[in-house]
């Protein structure tokens, strides 16, 4: 059983990493480099396409198991994908994503747990 307290800190660095970090770098990252604004909700900077994950392999590791109880690993197979959404502009700029989740990943290992990592496909 998971204790209480400890979940209740997990959910509060979740809360703070999908909405200050993740759009803090996210404007970071738009306002150094030279948008292309496709739409209301989509932008695009050139470069490659692509997508980053964060992702965690200690399936054992307690942080990881809170994770899963609250539904934010939905993959049972290493790696173990973490699910956040992010309030930030969506765009298929494979740097525009790995900066955001690189950011993300900076803040869940030095508040949470040392486990977490950041990949990306290139499309």
């Amino acid at each position: 059983m998971v204790q209480k307290n400890i979940l209740l800190e997990i959910q509060k660095h979740i809360e703070i990493a999908q909405s200050k970090i993740a759009v803090d770098a996210a404007n970071e990252f738009i306002s150094k480099n030279k948008a292309i604004l496709e739409n209301e909700t989509s932008i695009d900077f050139g470069g490659s396409c692509g997508y980053a994950y964060l992702i965690a392999y200690n399936g054992r590791h307690p942080v990881l198991k809170n994770l899963k109880q609250i539904g934010l690993v939905d993959d049972p197979k290493k790696p173990y994908y973490i699910g956040l959404n992010f309030p930030i502009q969506f765009s298929q700029c494979l740097e525009y994503n790995l900066f955001v989740k690189r950011s993300v990943c900076k803040y869940l290992n030095e508040n949470l747990a040392n486990i977490f990592f950041c990949i990306y496909r290139v499309d």
